[in-house]
């Protein structure tokens, strides 16, 4: 099994995988397909990646992502593929199932994640014209970069079971999702400049807004005593993971 995104060994560790390599993003993978990121777990350090398996872990689908996932996927002479991610054009991942992926939205559970993955490893198998677009207010002040990547994210929200309301693990989730949204809209194909402007406006109020949640997550960790990631706990005062 091939993975993409460093979080995924840690959340499909309950099944018996063989790893062949893990890799941070698609980029990753694409540059260095013959020298997995933890080449512990590989064969042999110079013999050709082969895997049955492609799990991906992707903020954002994008037009060309399908083309790279598939020269991937051929490349590795992978089967079968589990793509998981944040937000996409649908005609982007009809593709991909078309091409025998499957598809899944985040955010997932473990849980949910590992019946996906083990289920496959069981199986045998626009403005009119002249008018001029209103103009849009911009969020006051810079917009403060992401404080949790995804895998902490997911750690926070698998912590959050023990409290019953389930409020954390759903705040979580929106952060993750408004972080994939604003790294989506910074990544739009833009037609123009009104487009442009668009697309920014929407980037900057997700990330204002995922920044918001990001301050309601710490307050809700502090008040449910769950543990953080390590480098936010120094600064935040608060347990580590």
């Amino acid at each position: 099994t091939a993975l993409i995104g460093l979080g995924l060994p840690r959340r499909l560790g309950a099944l018996p995988l063989t790893r062949v390599a893990t890799w941070a993003d698609l980029s990753s993978a694409e540059a260095a397909p013959a020298a997995p990121a933890d080449i512990a777990n590989a064969a042999s350090p110079d013999a050709p990646l082969a895997a049955d398996l492609l799990v991906a872990e992707l903020p954002t689908l994008q037009p060309d992502t399908a083309t790279r996932l598939l020269a991937l996927m051929r490349r590795l002479g992978v089967a079968h593929a589990v793509v998981l991610y944040g937000f996409g054009p649908e005609a982007v991942a009809q593709r991909l199932r078309r091409a025998g992926c499957r598809l899944q939205r985040l955010p997932l559970d473990d849980a949910a994640l590992q019946a996906l993955v083990g289920e496959i490893v069981a199986s045998p198998a626009a403005q009119p014209t002249g008018a001029h677009p209103t103009p849009l207010p911009a969020p006051a002040g810079a917009v403060p970069p992401r404080r949790f990547d995804d895998d902490a994210l997911a750690q926070l929200a698998a912590a959050s079971s023990t409290v019953a309301c389930e409020c954390p693990r759903h705040v979580a989730e929106l952060v993750m999702l408004l972080g994939h949204f604003e790294t989506y809209s910074s990544e739009c194909v833009n037609r123009g400049p009104d487009d442009a402007a668009l697309h920014t406006h929407l980037q900057r109020v997700a990330g204002t807004a995922r920044a918001m949640f990001e301050d309601a997550l710490l307050r809700v960790a502090e008040a449910e005593s769950l543990p953080l990631p390590t480098t936010l706990a120094r600064t935040a005062g608060l347990g580590a993971f």
